[in-house]
């Protein structure tokens, strides 16, 4: 039996929110070490925490939560947008990925492809057609894991800093 055979993914539930917010701060800091500016991730970890359940409730989106031995181990968050009028009307609806995170020890033993499918069907559930999700541009790990689940980039975001 391999690692990840021993994990189960289910829905967010109120006590999970400790362990997400631990997630929130592992994200924010790996970010901060690749972009600088962000904040840390203890001083952000309880408000983003806390918009994210916020936003599965106002945006038709669902939290899952991995766990291995009753201990959160992983999370996905997703919610359902809308792209823009020059999509096409039957692939306008999308689930968007704002954040996933799995612990380093559990890294390497395909608990991300595991959260990305089971948010995908959960996504394709509620009607999207497509998906998407950003990514820093220096955070290679992550993104040769969405492009070994099928993701392709589809657009660059640019930022040019204009002093202090």
């Amino acid at each position: 039996m391999t690692a990840a055979s021993k994990i189960t993914i289910e829905n967010y539930r109120p006590e999970h929110f400790q362990a997400l917010q631990g997630f929130v701060e592992i994200i924010q800091d790996t970010e901060s070490e690749l972009v600088p500016g962000l904040n840390s991730g203890a001083e952000i970890k309880d408000w983003y925490a806390q918009s994210l359940v916020d936003a599965i409730k106002s945006k038709q989106g669902v939290i899952l939560v991995a766990t291995a031995q009753a201990a959160a181990i992983g999370f996905v968050c997703a919610w359902v947008e809308n792209d823009d009028k020059l999509v096409v009307d039957q692939a306008r609806q999308c689930g968007y990925i704002s954040d996933i995170c799995v612990s380093s020890d559990w890294r390497g033993h395909g608990i991300a492809s595991q959260l990305l499918d089971a948010i995908e069907k959960a996504m394709q559930k509620l009607g999207c057609k497509r998906m998407r999700l950003c990514a820093k541009r220096g955070n290679l790990a992550a993104i040769k894991c969405y492009e070994g689940q099928g993701y392709q980039t589809y657009e660059t975001v640019l930022v040019k800093s204009l002093g202090t």
